[in-house]
């Protein structure tokens, strides 16, 4: 599947996003140099997962399409920010549009019906309506989205997970969510990181790629990373591959969970209720590989 991320931070002035590269079709993934971050409107952006996303995008350009249209009619100026509760509505009703469109391509047009007739007449003329009913009540898109911008009072984190159908929820506490196979691992890093939108920038940039690098413990995560940061007065900054391998993972290298050490094994062979119980021994130092010299580092490998 994957894992995508986003947490507000700095006073609410400043947006975290993060996401993997995995991309894959149930039976086969790859990790691809695509993002999986998309733009919704100005200072607003979705992220996305799921086992298929083939629906995502339909479900984006309708978002959009939406969006503009409730600007308009809330008459809304040009450089205004996009309130929460329009774009929350444009990508629930979005949402919406393509799961009727696909339960009535999977369960009525095979039969010659649509959903206007099936409502007004299946009842009375198809001896299956309540199967057929149950059948589209149930469909939903197998797609997970994350929404993530600025709006009239600040930065927001909103999720929709198609589980759940077309439920959008608000995380402005604690503000921050994650999406994707992943994603459990990486709120759980949050959490303990105990990461807020008081949180300076640059300790969230770090706390985001560490729930990343957690995240992948799941099945489906990439470890190519995207990230950005995003600020309320326009910017957007994407995170180079350089300072994410050199810098953020060489700050994780440093703090990821330990082995217990030598201190913590005499501590823990100290416990008084455990006498009996066979002692901790000292580690096995792992041999290490003996050097290979320039010339036979090139030797192509033997042939099989």
């Amino acid at each position: 599947m994957t894992v995508c991320l986003a947490a507000i931070c700095d006073d609410g002035k400043t947006l975290v996003l993060v996401a993997d590269r995995m991309v894959g079709i149930g039976y086969i993934e790859a990790e691809l140099k695509v993002s999986k971050l998309r733009e919704l409107c100005k200072n607003w952006w979705v992220l996305f997962a799921g086992d298929d996303i083939t629906s995502v995008f339909d479900v984006i350009d309708g978002a959009r399409g939406k969006i503009a249209t409730k600007r308009r009619e809330a008459h809304l100026a040009q450089d205004s920010p996009t309130p929460v509760s329009i774009v929350a509505s444009a990508v629930k009703e979005s949402y919406e549009g393509k799961q009727q469109e696909e339960a009535e391509a999977l369960y009525l047009k095979p039969i010659g019906w649509d959903t206007a007739s099936f409502n007004a007449g299946g009842q009375n003329n198809l001896p299956d309506f309540g199967e057929i009913k149950a059948k589209i009540a149930a469909h939903h898109l197998p797609i997970e989205l994350l929404v993530a911008g600025f709006g009239t009072e600040g930065a927001y984190v909103l999720s929709l997970t198609g589980a759940e159908g077309s439920i959008v929820r608000r995380h402005d506490v604690p503000g921050f969510y994650a999406i994707g196979s992943g994603g459990v691992g990486a709120v759980y890093m949050l959490y303990y990181r105990e990461l807020s939108y008081k949180t300076q920038a640059r300790e969230a940039l770090y706390y985001a790629m560490e729930a990343k690098l957690f995240g992948e413990q799941a099945s489906g995560v990439g470890e190519d990373t995207d990230m950005y940061v995003a600020t309320a007065d326009g910017k957007f900054i994407p995170i180079g591959e350089e300072s994410i391998e050199e810098e953020l993972v060489a700050v994780w290298d440093r703090l990821r969970p330990k082995w217990i050490h030598k201190n913590s094994r005499a501590t823990l062979n100290s416990i008084s209720e455990l006498d009996g119980f066979e002692e901790l021994k000292p580690k096995e130092k792992k041999a290490k590989p003996k050097p290979t010299s320039g010339a036979d580092s090139k030797k192509p490998d033997p042939a099989p």
